[in-house]
Order: structure tokens, then sequence, then C-alpha cells
């Protein structure tokens, strides 16, 4: 379906599943069937414990799997059918990240290994994602080097490419997502001192192509996910959501049938759903071209 030639684009809820009001549930992120959420909550002893749940779309009223994430500051998780796992963006040292796997072993349980990764090389204020072809893309500033990257990586965590962003000059720049597109382009989210949110699509040369501001008044962090071959979607957390085209341009998107804007986003490509997480209620929901 093109969307980007469509008159109207409305989201169609297809499934909602009422989660715990007591747990943070943070990013969701999708392999094949299974739905994968990112959560903290409060042990006993007062300490915040991060997890994984695991879901079948099918049957989002049990919980499939549950994966302890011990001792691990993950700020970010991303998945992908081809490579047929789940990666983590975590702290192993105070502001710098670097990249755990979850795989299956024979036995069908989950099982994380953390990425080798240099020490000097490891990046700091960054943000992860994966193309719909399995290439794990992470974007941070290298202090060794001063310098904003993006690096792009196959399944088994070998570099493949580093695209150097010199326009950017400061550590403070707030990067906080990054959306790969099918032209090999890529849209940085940030946000400026004000709290005003940008979206900024780079070329593999690391050149600005084009820049896009939110009209709306800086509230909080936005969160963003790409569409489609072309398409970003923005949410404006409890405000409103926009929908943009290749160039940046708003599109008529109705969205009315969720209960509130969300403050998690991701898209899965392979059913064309979009899945969101506001209020303990994690809704299925469908693009439909009008």
């Amino acid at each position: 379906m093109d969307f980007c030639l469509a008159q109207k684009i409305r989201l169609e809820i297809l499934d909602r599943c009422q989660l715990e009001p007591n747990v943070r549930f943070m990013k969701a992120a999708t392999i094949k069937d299974e739905i994968f959420i990112l959560y903290s909550s409060i042990s006993p002893n007062g300490d915040q414990d991060l997890a994984i749940r695991v879901y079948n779309r099918s049957q989002m009223a049990e919980v499939k799997e549950v994966i302890p994430l011990p001792d691990m500051k993950v700020g970010e998780i991303a998945a992908c059918s081809v490579s047929n796992c789940a990666y983590l963006l975590y702290c192993p040292i105070f502001l710098f990240f670097g990249i755990a796997r979850v795989t299956k072993d024979d036995q069908g349980q989950s099982t994380i290994t953390h990425m080798a990764t240099n020490e000097t090389e490891l990046l700091q204020f960054s943000a992860l994602s994966v193309t719909v072809d399995g290439i794990l893309i992470m974007s941070g500033w290298l202090q060794t080097a001063s310098l904003y990257v993006v690096r792009s990586f196959d399944a088994n965590g070998s570099l493949q490419r580093e695209i150097k962003c010199t326009w950017l000059s400061s550590t403070y720049f707030p990067i906080y997502g990054i959306i790969p597109k099918s032209s090999g382009h890529h849209v940085l989210v940030s946000f400026d001192d004000s709290g005003h949110s940008y979206l900024t699509e780079i070329n593999a040369d690391g050149t600005i192509l084009s820049k896009y501001q939110s009209p709306s008044a800086p509230r909080d962090k936005n969160h963003c996910a790409g569409v489609g071959e072309e398409l970003t979607l923005m949410s404006e957390s409890l405000v409103k959501m926009e929908l943009l085209d290749s160039e940046f341009n708003l599109l008529d998107f109705n969205y009315s049938q969720l209960f509130t804007v969300p403050r998690s986003l991701h898209y899965n490509h392979e059913r064309n759903e979009l899945i969101t997480i506001a209020n303990s209620v994690l809704t299925i929901s469908k693009f439909i071209d009008e």
C-alpha cells in the first residue's frame, strides 16, 4: 500500500490489552508473531527491576515468557524477524552505551549475549534501531573523537559502516531516536533547549537533507516511528500525533479511536500494524488508506 499517495489515513483498532497499572511499560518491539515489551517494576526492597515480557500476538491475555535483565540499565529495545533476535541498548559504564542481543537457544529459552565493543569505542547519548532487513543502527557521541556518529552493524555485531555527522559539534545536542529509511538515509529525532522536537534527515555521508520542527508547544520528549517505506509518525505525549510524508509534509491522519495519545510507539512492518502503550493499555492498530 502506497501511503504517500493517500488522501486520508486513519488508524483502526484491532486489539487492546490491559496491563498492570503499577508497572512502567517502556518500549515494545516485534519478532514475527511475538511482541516484546521492556518494562520496569519496583522490587520489595525498593530497587527498580527491568525485564522483558513476551506475548504471542494472537493470545495477548497471557504472558508467554518473562526475560529478566539483572543488573542491566536498559534504555531501548529493537527487534527484527530477519535476524530473529531482539537488541537492547544498555549502559555498562556510566553515560556510555553498548548493545546486547536476545536470542533463543536450542531449547527455546531466551539468552542474552553482550556484543563485544572496545571501551574506547563506546558511545554516549545513544539511540538504537534496526532496519527491516536486519541491519542494526546505533548512533551516539564518540567522545574519543568529539564526533557524533551513526553506525551500522550486521546481526553478529560486525561494523558495516560509520556515518560522521560533522555538523553536530556539541555533546549536549539531545538526539534520542533514529529512524532508518529504505533509501539508506536516516532520520534523527531530537529536541532543543526549549523542548521543541526536530526531525533531521541525513544521507550516507552525514549531510543534512531536510529538517522538520513540530509546530506544537514544547511539553515532553516526542516518540517517533517509521511507517511503511517513507513515512514518519510523531507522537507528542498526551497531546497529539502527526503523520509526515517523505518530505516531512503533514498528512491527513485520523487516530480518534485511540483513547490517549501514546508515549510509546512501535511499527510492525510485516503486519502494517502500530503498537502503542498509554495509561497501562497496549493497543494494536492498523493503518487504513481512505
